[in-house]
């Protein structure tokens, strides 16, 4: 159990991390400029196209 505990306290720090890298405005939120923006900058090769697809995507489930 402590194992499954601490990796989750390490994914929960990186996914903080990440969170404060794309809030570049520093207000607690991410828009969707500075969410397109952060997953442009991961390199993850994906193309502007396909962020664009994951972002809506993103909004659709917030949203319903």
């Amino acid at each position: 159990m402590r194992d499954v505990s601490s990796r989750i306290f390490t994914s929960l720090e990186a996914i903080s991390a990440a969170f404060k890298k794309f809030d570049v405005n520093g207000d607690g939120k991410l828009s969707y400029d500075e969410f397109t923006k952060g997953l442009a900058s991961l390199d993850l090769g994906l193309t502007p196209t396909q962020i664009f697809d994951f972002a809506q995507s993103i909004d659709e489930v917030l949203h319903c």
